[in-house]
């Protein structure tokens, strides 16, 4: 899928992102720039959004900054700006939430499920053959923060006491854990992660964006490793 693809779901199912948003333009310049999506809020307001087929990156913390300073210093200081990706990585979501900038994640699989309860045929085919047969709705949702109106998300508890114990072995912890026993960031807590949200391993690699054989084996593993030691004995 293409973030141009991403684009086209957003503006015509706008309550992805919260509800009675009025679209008013895609790739509308604003004080000199392009902007990716322009809505109108409930209130009024207008809210500028920028997304990323992709997990958001530090560079799109200093653009979406560098936006939200320019416009608020214009005419119409009660303009909102949100940035969203489809993974928005812990430390990104900490840097967001300590500006104050709205932020949300809509992995490819919560867009799988959204549209096939819609029915939408349209973009269904965007997806991967292994997408395409019905998703299994597991008992997570679409992560999100809007500053000062969202509580913190089950997904991100911080480091554990486990963080600081050797893991190279997947069994050296407890089943029971309170958290993300791994290192925040690191391949094996983003892996955790996916799981705790219900993710399958197809849905898994496609957030990961693996096209190769050697990558999808590599995630795989550590899907399957991670999944047997800490869930199938839940």
């Amino acid at each position: 899928m293409k973030e141009q693809d991403f684009e086209d779901i957003i503006v015509q199912y706008p309550e992805l992102i919260e509800e009675d948003l009025k679209f008013l333009g895609r790739q509308v310049y604003l004080y000199g720039r392009k902007m990716d999506i322009l809505f109108e809020d409930k209130f009024g307001r207008k809210l500028i959004m920028e997304l990323k087929n992709g997990p958001i990156k530090d560079e799109h913390v200093g653009q979406i900054m560098a936006y939200e300073g320019m416009l608020i210093s214009g005419d119409d200081p009660t303009v909102r700006v949100m940035l969203v990706g489809t993974r928005v990585p812990p430390n990104i979501r900490k840097a967001l939430d300590h500006h104050g900038i709205a932020w949300k994640e809509i992995t490819h699989a919560q867009l799988h499920i959204f549209l096939y309860d819609k029915k939408d045929e349209k973009f269904l085919k965007l997806f991967t053959d292994e997408l395409k047969q019905p998703p299994i709705k597991n008992n997570y949702s679409m992560v999100d923060r809007v500053p000062h109106e969202i509580e913190m998300s089950s997904v991100n508890k911080g480091p554990s006491i486990f963080s600081k114990v050797r893991q190279s072995n997947y069994r050296s912890f407890p089943d029971k854990i309170e958290g993300n026993p791994f290192r925040e960031g690191s391949r094996r807590f983003i892996t955790f992660d996916a799981l705790e949200r219900g993710l399958t391993l197809e849905e898994f690699l496609l957030e990961q964006g693996a096209t190769n054989d050697r990558d999808r084996h590599l995630l795989a593993r550590r899907f399957q490793a991670i999944r047997k030691a800490y869930f199938e004995s839940k």
